[in-house]
């Protein structure tokens, strides 16, 4: 295994403590909105962190395979980059508060996209999206 194939896992790792946010949402929200210096307007605004937080855990399970394997399971790890970039456009079109997140988001996005994509170009044999 390559130096960048490692290296990659390890950030792709790192991104998984979202896992910990996930689960503080989950059974804090009003905890992780005034963590966050998010502004409280009604329930519902708890409740969406409630939602975040499954989706976010329910998500990261879904990398697990491109974690173990980036070279063999490469669908997990392309999701993964596509959907740090949507929520950093969801999350911008969510206001202010959210601008943060969005920031986060993206530039995860940036680097495992500038990563993976390093890691698989530098393969003796390139197969793009199917190994």
């Amino acid at each position: 295994m390559s130096v960048l194939t490692r290296l990659y896992q390890i950030l792709f790792l790192f991104s998984f403590s979202n896992v910990l946010i996930a689960l503080w949402c989950i059974f804090d929200p009003a905890g992780w909105a005034a963590f966050s210096s998010v502004t409280i307007t009604s329930l519902a605004t708890l409740s969406m962190f409630r939602i975040w937080g499954g989706t976010l855990l329910g998500v990261h399970m879904l990398y697990l395979p491109g974690l173990i394997d980036p070279i063999r399971y490469q669908w997990s790890n392309w999701t993964s980059i596509a959907l740090k970039f949507w929520m950093s456009a969801i999350f911008i079109t969510s206001g202010f508060d959210f601008w943060n997140y969005a920031a986060w988001d993206f530039c995860w996005g940036f680097v495992l996209l500038t990563l993976y994509s390093l890691v698989l170009f530098t393969r003796k044999e390139v197969k793009f999206l199917y190994a």
